[in-house]
């Protein structure tokens, strides 16, 4: 995933942090607590589709999905890296791309994978808006939102 060098300190900073807490909520099984510190309705997208997610409760019920996977797999860390952010025209929206690393013992679980984050503050809070992801489905279950399929997700936008 290519996107034009965007180095804002403060930016990137804020990216950062945002990544830090989402990750350990996700790692710590807190799914609801990650969940809201997104916007909804909330787009995730991976080579194998796209999903929609419209509220909370969806999010965090994918979040445990993800997390049980990672762990199915024998992970035993979950790290997540900025590498770009810049702030979108406005103040109150970031857009960035980031790095997620999955290891088991000290090695990879699974390739790392690039992502591309939009993040939008709601009410002096920052909350991601929506992902794409370069995570192959049969590697890791990021768009597994239990009870729908990507295809059924597709077909209602």
């Amino acid at each position: 995933m290519r996107v034009s060098p965007a180095h804002d300190p403060s930016a990137m900073s804020l990216y950062q942090a945002f990544l830090d807490e989402v990750t350990a909520a996700i790692w710590a099984g807190d799914a609801e607590r990650a969940a809201a510190l997104m916007i909804y309705p909330h787009d995730m997208q991976t080579a194998a589709g796209k999903v929609q997610v419209t509220c909370a409760a969806e999010l965090a019920a994918a979040g445990q999905a993800f997390r049980d996977s990672i762990r199915r797999m024998g992970a035993t860390e979950y790290h997540r890296v900025c590498k770009t952010a810049a702030f979108d025209g406005a103040s109150d929206r970031i857009v960035g791309t980031h790095v997620t690393h999955i290891l088991a013992g000290g090695t990879y679980a699974i390739k790392p994978f690039a992502n591309r984050m939009w993040m939008q503050k709601e009410e002096g809070i920052w909350k991601g808006a929506g992902i794409v992801s370069e995570a192959m489905d049969r590697d890791c279950t990021i768009l597994n939102v239990p009870g729908r399929s990507t295809a059924e997700t597709e077909a209602r936008q």
